[in-house]
Order: structure tokens, then C-alpha cells, then sequence
């Protein structure tokens, strides 16, 4: 039998520790993903409890707080509400309207539902009717989840089957293209429509529809950026997330919706702007009676006075209805007047 010299026990002892070794360096590599979010879980739990130590939110569920920092970090507006908080989160749509005198109607638009689109849109093609010389439709802060809608009020411009805008589903990527209605009749009176920086989702692709249309114009501050829909997307049997599920696009090629839509009229278009309130005078001179018509006038200037992009949404209807009248137009072709 042979005999292993001293320096041989040296050699083995040295390999065995280097296979060791190695078994340690590749266990502690494949590892290393879940000691990472192990060690991502302590650090959240740690810091709960530290707010807990110092009084600082009560008691807080871990997991629920770590979900809503996810969406809120994919999407800034996405809300993660239970199952049974769906209903009031959303803004119900409502339309409310204002006779004013010269003619003019103004709309106030909270949310474009499909409720809300309707009625705008029958509302519309009465005043037409009715020979209103033009109409404001405010959408201010205004946004909106129904498709439908925007179809409804777009096709109250826009001749049958011309396709408005597409929607890009962000699960299958399918693209659906949505036209003008048929058999309905379009509106033949000016159009002007007030955005601001909070007007988004279903008002904005309304917006980004009719800018630049015959007869439309856009009057305020740039929109949101954010044309698109939302819906509520079940995550567990009690919680719900609402993500944008659609996405619109321009029915044309080379035209791009990305970033803010910008109005045609910017207004205020500065400091001096936004505070100019013009004097409208509270009582009657006894010398100097008003007639009706001008004290409705005058009331006209008390409803827009301290707000400049109604103010100017106001003086380019009154301004196309005089040369409406200048010219001797009837009112069907008074919408087209100098749009």
C-alpha cells in the first residue's frame, strides 16, 4: 500500500477547500435575487415600524402600501380602491346650459360618460334648431371614459363615416377605428370649446377630434396630454385598479397625439391677463334708462367678467356674429363665418 507523503496531504486538503469554497460562491449567486428581496421586505417592514414607534399612521398594512406604491409609480393617476369604494371614485358626467343674450348658449361639461355625451349632443342640435348664434362649451377640468360620447358630440360636426380617431387596447394592441355617425345632422353654428391643463382622457380625445374643424375653435390653456380611456381592472375578489386601457390615436398617419394639445386662442395669456376684470356697472342711470336688450348685455358681461378665456370664447362668437349679420349670412352659414 502506498503511503501519502506530507506534501500530498497538502495538496488534498487545498483542493478540497477550493471545491468547498466554490459550492459557497455558487449558492450565494443564485441566492442572491431573493436575499435581495428579502432584504427589500425588511427594510419596508422596518420602516413601518419605526413610523409605528414614533406614532406616525397608525397601524399600516404593509402589502396594501407597497401595491399602491407600484401603481402610482407606473401610473401617477391610477387608483387602487376596493371593490366596493368603484362607484363614487369616478366623476359622474353632467351638463348643465346657460341661455345668455345675442344668442349664445353656454355649456358646462364635468366628465364625458356616455350619458353626458348624449345630452351635450342632442342639447347642440337643439340650439341649432332654435337659430342660437353660436355656443360655448366649457371643458375645463373635464375628463370622461366613454368612446361613445366623444362620437355622439364629434358627429354634431363632422360629416357621416369620416373616421375620428383610432384606439389602441393596451392588453391585445388591437386598433379600433371610430367614425361619425350617419343619419344625424351636423351643427351649422361656431363652436367654441375651453380646455385648460386638467382637461384629459375621454375630453381630450374630443378636444384633439374637432381642433382645426370648420366652424371649432379651441380657446384657453394647453390640455393634460392624456388622451386616452380608463377603466376598472379587477385585481383581487375585493380590490380594483383603474388603468388606461385605450389609448387614441389620430385617424392620420403622420399626425402624432402625443404631448398637450394646444388652443387656438391662449388665454390668460399672462399675469395682467388673468386679474383684468372689466367695470360693469351695478345700477341704472335714472337719466338714461337701458333698454332690455342692454341690460341683458350688460349681464352677459357680469357672467364673463373675471374669467379671460370665457371672456374671449364670448367676444369671437359676438365678433363672427357681426359679421354674420355684416354680411347678410342666414344662420346656416353663420357657423363657417370666419372659422
Amino acid at each position: 500500500m502506498t503511503r501519502i507523503q506530507p506534501e500530498s496531504w497538502t495538496v488534498h486538503i487545498i483542493w478540497g477547500l477550493k471545491r468547498v469554497l466554490t459550492a459557497i460562491v455558487m449558492v450565494a449567486f443564485v441566492s442572491t435575487g431573493a436575499r435581495s428581496v428579502a432584504a427589500g421586505d425588511s427594510v419596508l417592514d422596518r420602516l413601518v415600524s419605526v413610523l409605528q414607534e414614533y406614532s406616525v399612521g397608525g397601524t399600516v398594512d404593509v402589502g396594501q402600501v407597497a401595491s399602491k406604491a407600484v401603481v402610482r409609480t407606473v401610473d401617477s393617476e391610477a387608483s387602487l380602491v376596493p371593490l366596493n369604494m368603484t362607484n363614487g371614485m369616478v366623476r359622474a358626467g353632467e351638463v348643465s346650459r346657460e341661455a345668455w343674450s345675442e344668442g349664445l348658449a353656454y355649456y358646462r361639461v364635468t366628465s364625458l360618460d356616455a350619458p353626458a355625451g348624449r345630452e351635450l349632443a342632442l342639447r347642440l342640435r337643439d340650439d341649432m334648431s332654435n337659430c342660437v348664434s353660436g355656443a360655448v362649451v366649457d371643458l375645463r377640468d373635464a375628463g370622461g371614459d366613454s368612446a361613445d360620447a366623444v362620437v355622439a358630440v364629434a358627429s354634431c360636426v363632422v360629416p357621416p363615416g369620416i373616421e375620428l380617431f383610432r384606439l389602441r387596447h393596451q392588453r391585445s394592441h388591437a386598433v379600433t377605428s371610430c367614425a361619425s355617425a350617419s343619419n344625424v345632422t351636423q351643427v351649422a353654428m361656431p363652436l367654441m370649446l375651453i380646455v385648460n391643463s386638467m382637461t384629459s382622457d375621454a375630453a381630450e380625445i374630443l378636444v384633439r377630434t374637432l381642433k382645426g374643424r370648420k366652424g371649432v375653435m379651441l380657446v384657453g390653456g394647453s390640455t393634460r396630454g392624456r388622451a386616452c380611456l380608463r377603466e376598472w381592472v379587477l385585481v383581487t375578489s375585493n380590490l380594483c385598479v383603474r388603468l388606461v386601457t385605450q389609448v387614441a390615436e389620430s385617424p392620420m398617419p403622420d399626425v402624432a397625439w402625443t404631448g398637450a394639445a394646444m388652443p387656438d386662442v391662449v388665454s390668460p395669456r399672462g399675469a395682467s391677463d388673468s386679474i383684468a376684470v372689466a367695470e360693469v356697472p351695478t345700477k341704472d342711470d335714472p337719466d338714461k334708462p337701458l333698454s332690455a336688450r342692454a341690460k341683458a348685455d350688460r349681464e352677459l358681461m357680469r357672467r364673463v367678467s373675471g374669467d379671460p378665456a370665457l371672456g374671449r370664447a364670448v367676444d369671437v362668437l359676438l365678433g363672427l356674429r357681426i359679421l354674420t349679420y355684416a354680411s347678410g349670412s342666414t344662420n346656416a352659414s353663420a357657423g363657417s363665418a370666419g372659422l
